[in-house]
């Protein structure tokens, strides 16, 4: 399907960040070093990019909704990590809110939902809210960060395979981001 003509298409980010007990303090900070450089390649590919951040435990904690770069950098920059039990589908569903709107008026917004954790949760919940988000055309991909993951969690929760990675460093992880963000935006230009 082609873009009607004199219609812009942009995108709109939400990160969801896990910060639960079973995340440790590096790999937190692994995953707040990757959202500002994922932040700062995303708006230097278009400046009209829009980021929201919400974090989680058992509970979700939307730190900024589609604001620029420099205010979502503030946000995680600020942000103290918590711990807690993991709720991946909270998540998940937190962030689908954060872009429910994107897409109104002269702009049609394409969608993308980053997760970054270890994917200790429950399943079922967890691809329940995925599916939800898919369906209505939001890309999501997931980023397991550390060690003990749960990969196939994980696999089955992103939109397709190749938007599955797994990092152990940060170095792996902020070398991941023009990947990331390629592949992320050619998966939802095919919704189209």
């Amino acid at each position: 399907m082609s873009s009607p003509p004199n219609i812009t298409w942009e995108i709109d980010y939400a990160i969801a960040v896990d910060e639960s007990s079973s995340v440790t303090p590096a790999n937190f900070e692994f995953s707040r070093a990757f959202v500002v450089a994922l932040f700062t390649a995303a708006t230097a590919r278009s400046e009209t990019a829009r980021y929201s951040i919400v974090t989680f435990t058992i509970i979700t904690n939307e730190l900024v909704r589609q604001v620029d770069n420099v205010a979502a950098t503030a946000a995680i920059f600020a942000h103290q990590k918590a711990s807690g039990g993991t709720s991946i589908a909270a998540a998940l569903i937190a962030a689908t809110d954060t872009l429910i709107g994107s897409g109104a008026g002269e702009v049609l917004r394409e969608r993308v939902i980053f997760l970054l954790t270890d994917g200790a949760s429950n399943g079922p919940a967890a691809t329940a809210a995925a599916d939800v988000a898919k369906a209505d055309g939001i890309v999501i991909v997931t980023i397991a960060v550390g060690a003990a993951v749960n990969q196939a969690l994980l696999s089955s929760l992103a939109s397709n395979l190749q938007l599955v990675f797994s990092v152990v460093q940060e170095d792996q992880l902020l070398g991941l981001v023009d990947n990331l963000l390629d592949k992320a935006c050619y998966v939802s230009r095919s919704f189209r």
